[in-house]
């Protein structure tokens, strides 16, 4: 919402993106094409343009990097005091209680990051940045619930404390669930299951922007993230296949979750994928 050159440009940015992956990934019958509209004056999108007008340059990937830092910090105090708070109420070690309270970021640790660092983008005083946060996280919540109660089919509440609340944790989690029971399968099969159900996850997610501008925004990001990953699995299909297939056959997905992340992070040093590397980076919270 603050990033790039405008919202409507954004929008049309990513629905060109997934356009492309679709035709390139045409063999396994996907469509990652989005057919929703974006009216750039829409209630909605005009307040969040009042406060990108305010900024003197726009979000960054720099300042994506130095918001995550300040979430960690932020969130290092927090744990620091209760831990604190904790061993004097129990009369326990605080160093004791520290331990104890290692926890993912949160939401809440990253909207108040987002804030610090959008403040200090700002040329005139009266303008805040946070209905911009706030307009971010309550469309992520409300479509997160929609989406993983569609794709898990029970009703999913949100806790801001849980890891799997991500939209493209969900996505990728279900793409290699698809192969669990694969018993040395070739590179080809790996490929269509999981990207199969990638795209059936990403087509779910298309149905939820509720005509809404902002969700629209992103959902289409998080679609062009998909048809990435989609893209990623068909270019490293022979290494996941050998690196999959020697994971033992059974219901448990996270080992072969874990492995897949593995294969993102070394494929850094491939020059072929880097193009389509941070958007599927970003789906593994690398």
């Amino acid at each position: 919402l603050t990033a790039g050159e405008g919202l409507a440009k954004n929008f049309e940015q990513e629905l060109e993106t997934a356009s492309d992956w679709t035709d390139a990934l045409q063999r396994y019958g996907v469509n990652f094409n989005y057919s929703a509209t974006f009216d750039p004056a829409s209630e909605v999108v005009r307040r969040i343009d009042a406060v990108r007008s305010a900024f003197k340059e726009p979000l960054i990937e720099r300042d994506k990097t130095k918001a995550t830092k300040i979430a960690d910090a932020l969130a290092l105090i927090t744990r620091y005091k209760q831990a604190y708070g904790n061993a004097r109420e129990r009369g326990t070690s605080p160093f004791e209680e520290f331990q104890g309270l290692q926890t993912p970021l949160t939401l809440r640790d990253i909207a108040s990051a987002y804030s610090i660092v959008l403040y200090d983008k700002m040329t005139r005083n009266g303008v805040s940045p946070v209905s911009v946060i706030n307009q971010a996280f309550t469309d992520y919540v409300n479509v997160l619930e929609d989406f993983a109660t569609n794709v898990t089919k029970k009703q999913t509440g949100f806790d801001i404390q849980s890891p799997s609340m991500s939209i493209r944790y969900l996505a990728s989690y279900l793409a290699v669930d698809a192969i669990k029971n694969a018993k040395k399968a070739n590179p080809d099969e790996y490929a269509s299951k999981m990207i199969d159900a990638i795209n059936k996850t990403a087509a779910v997610l298309r149905g939820l922007d509720a005509g809404i501008d902002t969700r629209k925004l992103l959902i289409s990001r998080a679609n062009t993230d998909l048809a990435s990953l989609a893209g990623f699995v068909h270019q490293y299909r022979n290494q996941i296949a050998n690196t999959l297939s020697k994971v033992p056959v059974g219901d448990k997905v996270l080992p072969r979750y874990n492995a897949l992340t593995d294969i993102v992070s070394q494929a850094r040093g491939d020059v072929k994928i880097n193009y389509t590397l941070p958007r599927v980076e970003r789906i593994f919270g690398i």
